[in-house]
């Protein structure tokens, strides 16, 4: 009787295992007409490496090399046009970046020859499939973001009658703190810094505008940064009736960073600060695309 159950239960077993062994049969090998195996066919990538076919389709795998199409071309055919543009013996470019804004691939590039204070990348327009050099200077992080500090030797100098119009910070004397420092044109850098007030200046005459919108965003600092209330200054680079960029810096001779300021309700509002990478998406305040050619 034993005998026979550990025949009846060894029967059951090998029968159970027949099942499910033409199941796992059935699914991955029978030609039910949609599997398909696909040959060993191997693709040598740009990186030397090697890539077979996979899936439904037996396409050929990505290379590590490749990337995936933004908009009309891919990262790679843009590096390859601005590698024959924009490079020469012995420079390199970066991993590129598109901007959806502009339609463009941007590859930062490190060039033989840089102008200073610029930060050069290679920029391919994917309708024209052409390529050129943006130095990134205007509006980029300079050490002083264009704002120039007056030294102690240049006061109580004998100043030459050159007019070379500048822009001034002029710590205003008041009684009651805060006093908010003022923009002032001088006829020349020299007249500035003569002036023992003046604490820094920028090149060019300050326009009633540019002024009144300089006191407002550097006000805007203040509040935001307490810290710095009384030695913070900024500078405009680029403006249009609604819009600001520029630079800001907190302490005299310490770099700062970049700013974007926009007006809304006839009041302006900071919408971006840093040394960072400005996110793309500010364009919806409707910047300007100058002011947004190196976004990301």
């Amino acid at each position: 009787m034993k005998k026979n159950i550990i025949i009846f239960y060894g029967a059951t077993i090998v029968i159970l295992a027949g099942i499910v062994g033409f199941g796992v049969y059935k699914i991955n090998f029978a030609d039910n007409g949609n599997q398909k195996f696909c040959s060993m066919e191997a693709k040598i990538c740009a990186d030397g490496t090697t890539v077979g076919r996979t899936g439904p389709n037996c396409e050929f795998a990505i290379c590590p090399t490749e990337s995936v199409k933004t908009g009309n071309i891919s990262e790679t055919e843009a590096q390859d046009i601005a590698q024959k543009t924009c490079i020469k013996g012995g420079e390199t470019l970066a991993s590129g970046y598109y901007n959806e804004n502009s339609k463009t691939w941007w590859f930062d590039a490190n060039l033989n020859s840089t102008q200073k204070g610029c930060s050069p990348a290679c920029v391919v327009n994917e309708e024209t499939k052409t390529a050129e050099i943006n130095w990134r200077c205007t509006g980029l992080i300079s050490p002083n973001n264009g704002i120039i500090d007056c030294l102690e030797s240049q006061r109580g100098k004998f100043c030459a009658q050159v007019y070379d119009p500048v822009c001034a910070t002029v710590n205003v004397q008041c009684i009651k703190a805060p006093c908010n420092p003022v923009q002032q044109t001088f006829s020349n850098p020299c007249m500035a810094c003569g002036n023992p007030v003046v604490s820094s200046y920028i090149k060019g005459a300050c326009s009633e505008q540019k002024q009144s919108a300089s006191i407002e965003i550097r006000n805007l600092f203040a509040e935001k940064y307490p810290k710095y209330e009384e030695s913070v200054t900024v500078s405009i680079e680029q403006e249009t009736a609604d819009h600001i960029r520029g630079g800001v810096s907190f302490e005299p001779g310490v770099g700062g960073g970049i700013f974007l300021a926009v007006k809304i309700d006839g009041k302006w509002k900071i919408v971006f600060d840093g040394n960072g990478s400005i996110p793309c998406n500010l364009s919806k305040y409707g910047f300007p695309s100058e002011m947004m050619t190196d976004c990301r």
